[in-house]
């Protein structure tokens, strides 16, 4: 089990949302990533900015999945009320 845990770790890294969440995200996440509830998923997912869209689109890009304490399978019911709601990293 500890092999499994420090390989999760290994991949991973701990952050502090700017509403003060702690998180366990993927290393390749960055400081002003976005933390995201998507529909139907179990857990949120770290995005970044992408290009500029078309039309006043915005682009985004997929990190990963991430942990989030307080937050994972919908313990914070509240956000899915809050659409278009995200969190900096």
């Amino acid at each position: 089990m500890l092999l499994a845990i420090a390989g999760v770790l290994s991949q991973t890294k701990f952050a502090i949302t700017t509403t003060g969440m702690l998180a366990l995200l993927p290393k390749m996440a960055a400081q002003y990533d976005y933390i995201v509830r998507v529909g139907g998923a179990n857990v949120p997912f770290v995005v970044k900015k992408g290009p500029e869209g078309f039309e006043n689109f915005k682009l985004y890009e997929l990190v990963g999945p991430c942990y989030v304490h307080g937050v994972m399978y919908n313990e914070a019911p509240y956000m899915q009320q809050e659409k278009g709601t995200m969190w900096f990293v």
